[in-house]
Formats: structure tokens, C-alpha cells, sequence
């Protein structure tokens, strides 16, 4: 009996202390010193497409689709039409 009334208890102490919020203040961040990056050529569009990437189709609405427009982006592919 005595378990079942201080576990209640304990647990509504532990949640509350859980989600209050501290008075301590984190100290600020500071700049890193800058530097110029060296200079490099830039590389051809075929370099910086993955092949995944690398292909051409027609949409349901009849334009054309270039999936090289979407590197260096998170993509989720979803092939369904209505037709």
C-alpha cells in the first residue's frame, strides 16, 4: 500500500523536475577567425550529379522533367498518374 502512494508521488516529482527549465545561461559563441578557401575549378555539371540523378523524362501533364534539377537536395521519388 505504502508503495503504491509514494510511486505516484516520485514519478510526478521526477516529470515535473524534467521539464522545468534551468537558470543557467549558455555563454555566447564566438566567430571563428575566417580564411579564404583555396581555389579550386569548378566542377562540370555531370561531376556534381549523382547517376541516380542522371535522367530525363515526360510528366502526366505533357512537360519535360530533368531529374539533375534536384542534386544537392534531399529527393523522395513517387511514380504515380492518374490515367
Amino acid at each position: 500500500m505504502r508503495l503504491t502512494l509514494i510511486a505516484p508521488i516520485l514519478a510526478a516529482i521526477l516529470l515535473a523536475t524534467g521539464c522545468s527549465s534551468t537558470k543557467e545561461t549558455a555563454p555566447a559563441a564566438t566567430a571563428a577567425p575566417t580564411t579564404a578557401a583555396p581555389e579550386t575549378s569548378p566542377a562540370s555539371a555531370l561531376d556534381t550529379v549523382p547517376e541516380a540523378l542522371q535522367f530525363t523524362s515526360t510528366l502526366v501533364d505533357g512537360t519535360a522533367f530533368d531529374a539533375a534539377t534536384l542534386a544537392g537536395g534531399d529527393v523522395l521519388f513517387w511514380f504515380w498518374a492518374p490515367t
